[in-house]
C-alpha cells in the first residue's frame, strides 16, 4: 500500500511538472505568435505608408508637370492633403499630405517635393527634386547632328559630349574631351574606329575609346519643326541688339521677310533671351550673348566666326590625366552645374 501511495504522488508530481512545462511553452507559443502576428502587422502598416507616401508624391510630381508655360510653378507651392489625392485613402491611413516647395540646391528649374503618410502609427517619408519641363536631351550635348556627325581638322576641340544620329566621322586628330555618341559608327574616312588600335581623335577620348566611345546607342528625338505651332505658343522670349528688338516671340510669319540675318560685335552683341520661333533661315554671324532657344522652320547658318560673349569658362580639371573617366565625369557634372547655376 506505502509504495503504491508513492508512485501515485510520484506520478501526481510528474504530471503536475509536465502540465507547468506545457502550460509555460503554450503561454510561450500564445505570446510569440501574438508577437509574429503583431510584427507582421507592423510590416504591412510600414509598406501601405510607403505605397500612400508614393500616391502622394507622384501627385506633386504631376501638379508640377501640369503647370501651363505662361504660370510659375512657385505659385502652387504649399502643402496638400487626402483631399488633393485622385482617390480617398483607405482607412488605415490615418494622415497624408505632400508639399511642393523651392529646390535645397537652389536650382532655378527644380523644384522639391515632399510627401508623408501615417498608417497606424507606421510614418514614411519620400521627397523627389523635379525638374520643370526638361529640356530635350539633344541638349545635353555640347555638339549634336541629326544626321551625320562630321569632324575633321586638327583645330577642332569638344569640352562635353558629343552625339550623332548616324555615323560620326573623325579625321586629323580633333580633341574630343567627352563622350561620342553614334547611332551607327564612330568612323575615321569612312572606316569605322578600331577602339584597341589608334584613335583618330585626342584627348579624353582618345586616351581611353573603351569608356568615351559608344556606337549603336539609341537615336534621340529631335523637336519637330514640320508644324511650329507648339513652339509658336511657347515662345517667350526676344532677340535683341542693343535696344534695338529684332524677334520679338516670333518672325517671319507676316509680311515678305521670312528669315533674319543676325551680326553682333563685341561692343554691339546679339543678345538672345528666351525661346524665339523664325518662319524661315537664320543667319548667325560675329557676337552673341544671352540664354534662351531659336527655333527656326527653315535652316540656322553660322556665317564666319560665332563667338559667345561672357560665355561660360572652361578649363581641364587638374591632374585630368590621372583622373579616372568617372572622376572626369563627375569633375565635368559638377561644373556642368556651376555654370547653370550662375
Amino acid at each position: 500500500m506505502g509504495l503504491a501511495k508513492n508512485a501515485k504522488g510520484t506520478v501526481l508530481l510528474q504530471s503536475a511538472v509536465v502540465s507547468a512545462i506545457l502550460l509555460v511553452v503554450c503561454v510561450g507559443l500564445l505570446g510569440l505568435t501574438r508577437y509574429e502576428h503583431s510584427r507582421q502587422y507592423n510590416r504591412i502598416h510600414w509598406s501601405e505608408a510607403y505605397y500612400a507616401a508614393e500616391v502622394a508624391l507622384l501627385e506633386g510630381v504631376q501638379k508640377i508637370a501640369d503647370v501651363p508655360a505662361t504660370q510659375t510653378v512657385q505659385s502652387i507651392y504649399g502643402t496638400y492633403t487626402a483631399s488633393s489625392l485622385p482617390n480617398t485613402p483607405d482607412g488605415d491611413v490615418k494622415e497624408v499630405t505632400f508639399t511642393i516647395g523651392p529646390d535645397p540646391q537652389n536650382v532655378p528649374t527644380y523644384h522639391l517635393v515632399t510627401a508623408t503618410a501615417n498608417v497606424n502609427g507606421k510614418r514614411r517619408t519620400l521627397q523627389a527634386r523635379v525638374q520643370y519641363r526638361p529640356p530635350s536631351q539633344v541638349f545635353n550635348h555640347e555638339y549634336f547632328l541629326n544626321n551625320w556627325g562630321w569632324w575633321w581638322g586638327s583645330s577642332i576641340t569638344g569640352n562635353g559630349d558629343n552625339r550623332s544620329n548616324w555615323d560620326f566621322d573623325f579625321k586629323d586628330k580633333p580633341t574630343v574631351n567627352g563622350h561620342i555618341y553614334a547611332a551607327a559608327q564612330i568612323e575615321s574616312n569612312l572606316v569605322p574606329v578600331n577602339p584597341f588600335a589608334s584613335p583618330p581623335f585626342k584627348g579624353w577620348a582618345g586616351s581611353d575609346p573603351l569608356t568615351y566611345c559608344h556606337v549603336g546607342t539609341e537615336r534621340v528625338k529631335m523637336p519637330n519643326l514640320k508644324d511650329l505651332t507648339y513652339y509658336i505658343q511657347k515662345a517667350n522670349g526676344t532677340i535683341k541688339q542693343g535696344n534695338t528688338v529684332i524677334v520679338n516671340k516670333t518672325f517671319g510669319f507676316s509680311g515678305t521677310k521670312t528669315g533674319v540675318y543676325l551680326k553682333g560685335t563685341s561692343t554691339n552683341p546679339i543678345q538672345i533671351s528666351g525661346t524665339v520661333v523664325v518662319n524661315g533661315d537664320v543667319i548667325l554671324d560675329g557676337v552673341i550673348t544671352g540664354t534662351g532657344t531659336v527655333y527656326a522652320g527653315g535652316n540656322i547658318y553660322i556665317a564666319g566666326n560665332l563667338d559667345y560673349k561672357n560665355g561660360p569658362t572652361w578649363s581641364l580639371p587638374p591632374n585630368h590625366a590621372s583622373m579616372t573617366p568617372a572622376q572626369r565625369q563627375a569633375w565635368y557634372d559638377s561644373w556642368v552645374d556651376q555654370q547653370f547655376a550662375a
